[in-house]
């Protein structure tokens, strides 16, 4: 009976001890999506100014494109470029990191980024774009 108490006791700290060592166990890995943020991080969307478009666009064939944007201030840094396609319409935007939570001078910097897009069949497709609280439309024809 006394082999059974020191056995149940036993059981009991190791069970015990397991459950304190995984509640203590870090699982909090950063996240694979660019745009999963940690508490100390602000994101923004950038105004893009402009995008540059290529002369011809051709099916199949991927074009490249230019978007301008504007930083709020120095401290951001550019992130990703999102494209979220809808049937005929994507959608472009910028998403920016704010890199330091030290004062930074407030002045608007330019900067620009690269994307390209393929366009599986010749016809009408539009890409669009925020700058500021103004949705602009670019209309492509892809031959």
């Amino acid at each position: 009976m006394k082999r059974m108490k020191m056995f149940s006791a036993k059981l009991g700290l190791v069970l015990v001890l397991s459950i304190l060592a995984t509640a203590c166990e870090k699982t909090d890995a950063p996240e694979k999506d660019d745009l999963k943020k940690q508490p100390h991080e602000a994101y923004t969307y950038a105004a893009i100014s402009e995008i540059e478009v290529p002369d011809v666009i051709e099916s199949g064939v991927p074009a490249t494109f230019i978007a301008n944007y504007e930083k709020p201030t120095p401290c951001y840094e550019f992130r990703q470029l999102v494209m979220q396609p809808a049937g005929a319409v994507t959608l472009v935007s910028v998403a920016l990191l704010q890199d330091t939570e030290d004062f930074c001078i407030q002045v608007i910097q330019q900067d620009s980024t690269e994307f390209t897009l393929t366009f599986p069949t010749p016809g009408t497709y539009y890409l669009e774009y925020s700058y500021y609280d103004e949705i602009k439309k670019i209309q492509l024809r892809v031959q």
